[in-house]
């Protein structure tokens, strides 16, 4: 049994309030009253933050109409609408001649307050879920109707979520720190960004929810999070923002290190990442309930095969209770090895909710079978 019990809603005062909406709630209160006390010390207006405070909301909201007329669909996405508000802020600010960094590191210290008090209620509904774990938390049927990812249900997942907003409370512990000190101005906006977009850029890598867009096995948000340091790079060259050596030099080995990475993805194999990354996860989910739902053998006494996009061709029979076969084979010229067919046998096991063992034989040519055993 899972020790964390993530719940949909909240009982408050008799009141059954949506825990998602609960927590950005008290986000939003917490992070205008810190701002207003953080403001005060340092001798910043408080109308002009409460001020910013509208203006955030409204970019918030209008960002939420924007992108549902777009898609068809509502979507939050972090870095999305903390860009939207520190711009929108920058230009209010300009516009009404005010200090733009003074006021843009409160800004982004309830921005970061925000998010903190948010991830808990993503945690609480199952959006931006971890990845499969030993230990973790599981979201059952309940989750699932509110569109939790389905073939994850009551698996153990890790709740990469509370460890997000336990790193952006602890930035926002040092954020109040720096912000009263004597540091100039801007300090926090760079720290924020360089130390959460590495956090961010590597916690990336152990979030499981398939619906983020993913481009050479990067995520959005690491994209996202290398074009922000080379903005902020940018600005602080041409002393836009305070310098500081060592900022400049981790973004330089930083962005030294993503790019030998994309050299290195492009090998001729396919590699673990791109095997277990959520939206290959999700192909895989799809043909794992064609061959549980449908026969293995076509009207013309073809076997019915089905390729996930990077060439991963599976077949078998999914439907036998005690005994159920698989077989990886690649129709691309990037070659599977015994390790990704591993990998691959593992997903399958999840997707039967870990009740059978299985054995792989190799049939050579790169081609594998799994063979699941119902476990007694």
């Amino acid at each position: 049994m899972s020790i964390l019990t993530p719940k949909l809603d909240i009982l408050l005062f008799k009141f059954r309030i949506p825990s998602f909406h609960l927590f950005g709630i008290i986000g939003l209160i917490v992070g205008i009253i810190c701002g207003l006390f953080v403001g005060k010390i340092i001798g910043l207006s408080a109308m002009i933050i409460l001020l910013m405070s509208f203006v955030s909301i409204c970019c918030f909201i209008l960002l939420i109409i924007l992108i549902k007329w777009a898609t068809g669909k509502e979507s939050l996405v972090y870095y999305h609408h903390e860009i939207l508000i520190l711009i929108m802020n920058s230009v209010t600010l300009m516009l009404l001649k005010q200090p733009i960094l003074e006021f843009l590191d409160i800004a982004l210290l309830g921005i970061a307050i925000f998010l903190a008090f948010g991830r808990i209620g993503c945690f609480s509904v199952g959006c931006c879920h971890g990845k499969p774990s030993n230990w973790g938390v599981k979201y059952g049927k309940p989750h699932v109707l509110k569109g939790f990812t389905s073939y994850y249900q009551d698996i153990k997942l890790f709740p990469i979520q509370l460890l997000e907003s336990l790193f952006t409370f602890l930035i926002c512990i040092v954020g109040v720190i720096i912000i009263v000190s004597d540091l100039d101005a801007g300090t926090f906006l760079i720290i924020y960004s360089l130390f959460y977009g590495i956090f961010r850029f590597l916690i990336e890598f152990y979030r499981g929810d398939p619906d983020r867009p993913y481009w050479h096995d990067y995520s959005e948000a690491q994209w996202t999070t290398v074009a922000l340091l080379l903005v902020i790079a940018f600005f602080v060259k041409f002393n836009l923002f305070p310098y500081y050596y060592w900022h400049l030099s981790l973004v330089g080995i930083l962005i030294l290190i993503f790019s030998l990475s994309l050299v290195y993805k492009k090998r001729n194999t396919l590699s673990s990442s791109l095997i277990k990354n959520p939206v290959h996860i999700r192909e895989m989910a799809s043909c794992f309930e064609k061959l549980s739902t449908s026969n293995v053998i076509t009207n013309n006494n073809n076997i019915k095969i089905y390729k996930t996009k990077l060439g991963v061709r599976l077949s078998g029979d999914m439907n036998n209770h005690k005994v159920k076969h698989l077989t990886i084979s690649n129709s691309n010229n990037k070659l599977i090895d015994v390790s990704v067919a591993i990998h691959i046998a593992n997903i399958f096991k999840m997707f039967l909710k870990n009740e059978y063992s299985y054995d792989i034989i190799d049939s050579g040519s790169k081609c594998y079978q799994i063979i699941y055993s119902k476990i007694s």
